[in-house]
């Protein structure tokens, strides 16, 4: 596995430089977008020294997705995928609460542009709706852990991480409101 580390936040501050001293010795000099790429065994000393660290192939930073279901759902991989932050709007208008389903694990993985095993990403759902309650469902695959309700005018945050190429976990880990 190799990852792509973002330069534009080292230690100390600044862009660029190159990164030594790694377990494997390896010296890494960024490219001209001031990313480089870091092999497995280097990933954690990385983290460790406040790098941020994201699988090769998925896009460091945000996403916004739009899904305008006004009932019941089953997400589509692209809904929940396109970055190491990932916004779902959820803008349809509901006549009654309905449940959100997330894709299979198979079509979770299939619109990642290289998953990895231990691969994690932040996923915000934003309940647009004027009066009802989304609640996120499962799907083949996946473990949920915490709250799935989501009022509407609110979001909640989940953690989303593949514990193998077939199964992923959904942790969630705050709500707010969206206003």
């Amino acid at each position: 596995m190799t990852a792509t580390v973002l330069m534009d936040s080292p230690p100390g501050g600044g862009v660029g430089g190159e990164i030594t001293g790694t377990p494997s010795g390896t010296v890494y000099t960024p490219n001209s977008n001031g990313q480089i790429l870091a092999q497995a065994q280097d990933v954690v000393a990385l983290l460790a020294l406040g790098f941020f660290v994201a699988p090769t192939g998925i896009t460091p930073g945000p996403a916004y997705n739009i899904n305008s279901a006004t009932a019941a759902a089953t997400l589509s991989g692209a809904n929940i995928t396109g970055g190491t932050d990932v916004t779902l709007a959820m803008a349809g208008a509901l006549s009654g609460a309905a449940n959100l389903t997330l894709p299979t694990v198979a079509n979770l993985v299939a619109a990642l542009p290289n998953p990895q095993l231990g691969q994690s990403y932040k996923l915000r759902i934003i309940n647009k709706a004027a009066t009802q309650t989304w609640t996120v469902t499962t799907n083949t695959g996946w473990t949920l852990t915490g709250t799935m309700t989501i009022a509407t005018g609110t979001w909640r945050e989940f953690i989303v991480s593949l514990t193998s190429l077939t199964t992923a976990t959904l942790q969630e880990v705050g709500t707010g409101t969206d206003s």
